[in-house]
């Protein structure tokens, strides 16, 4: 029994007559497309299209077989739309951005890559292609640091690893993308040394604040354990700062700790013996409150978390 030949549909948008060159997709799509547009834009199309008409003067494949893809259909109509003048630049999202621009280094459209890089870098582009460009880079910013390592685009790579240096560490753990062995251990060295740089402030502060004191108080203790625990997960002050509740006015630590002075003044009597006459007094011992020592602090990190991080040694050198 025969098989019955697979059916192939057109594209709605690059559908029959829309251009002389014909393409298939590998979901048996056909999409009709100039090829002078494709010559233009792909040095790849331009060398396939000048040995083919070198050997068998082919001319027009409007009649022939089409040329079948290794690229869903999807992909085919986002590359053929940034490709073609006409076409407004379609929307990308983290679901098809890593097919796209697969495709389009395959085929040696390097200004798609170019410009990728630019609207994520800056998130000022004239298009609107990625919805809210920066989103990408927040939303998922490991599979920007994918992309940039697999493209060798160094300056995005250390905005993603900015970004990912403060991600959760479920978030880390459950993304999909792929990263070579080198640059995790890097992304892993960079929130180790970050979270380490909040433990010794946290303690700095916490022993600056209960100076001269034989007990912390509950309160001040739980906060600060609140804050190691959160940052150790997610190493960004702003999210300790959002999420957790500022220490009160009313404790206990919050007061002038104060010391006491044992005085001593000597004096004679009537009948001029001496006499030592005691007495106690306190001041108060310099401690800043924990509030105004948290505030510092995270004026301290917001401007620590802007710096852009280094790279690994060799990774992006060519």
């Amino acid at each position: 029994m025969e098989s019955k030949p697979t059916a192939v549909t057109h594209s709605p948008r690059f559908g029959e007559g829309y251009g002389d060159f014909v393409m298939q997709s590998s979901d048996n799509v056909l999409f009709h497309f100039p090829k002078a547009i494709l010559q233009h834009a792909s040095p790849f199309f331009q060398d396939l299209f000048s040995i083919s008409s070198h050997a068998d003067n082919a001319g027009d494949r409007t009649n022939a077989q089409p040329l079948v893809m290794e690229e869903d259909s999807m992909t085919l109509d986002i590359l053929l739309q940034w490709i073609h003048p006409a076409q407004i630049i379609p929307s990308i999202n983290s679901t098809t951005i890593a097919r796209f621009l697969g495709a389009a280094h395959k085929y040696q459209m390097e200004k798609i890559i170019e410009w990728f890089e630019r609207e994520v870098t800056t998130g000022e582009g004239t298009t609107c292609a990625i919805k809210s460009h920066q989103s990408l880079l927040s939303t998922n910013p490991m599979l920007v640091l994918s992309l940039a390592e697999r493209y060798c685009l160094p300056e995005l790579a250390r905005l993603a690893l900015r970004r990912a240096i403060i991600e959760p560490t479920s978030s880390l753990l459950t993304n999909n993308a792929e990263i070579s062995h080198t640059m995790w251990k890097h992304l892993l060295l960079l929130r180790k040394e970050r979270t380490d740089w909040f433990m010794k402030r946290i303690d700095a502060m916490e022993q600056s604040h209960h100076k001269g004191r034989s007990k912390i108080c509950w309160s001040c203790h739980s906060l600060v354990m609140s804050w190691a625990w959160r940052l150790n997960d997610v190493p960004s002050w702003q999210f300790v700062g959002d999420d957790t509740p500022k220490p009160s006015y009313g404790c206990n630590c919050v007061s002038p700790q104060r010391q006491t002075h044992r005085n001593e003044e000597k004096h004679y009597n009537g009948f001029g013996a001496p006499v030592i006459s005691r007495s106690r007094s306190s001041s108060p011992i310099p401690s800043r409150s924990i509030i105004l020592e948290s505030d510092q602090l995270s004026v301290d990190a917001k401007a620590m978390e802007l710096q852009l991080p280094e790279l690994p040694k060799g990774l992006f050198e060519a």
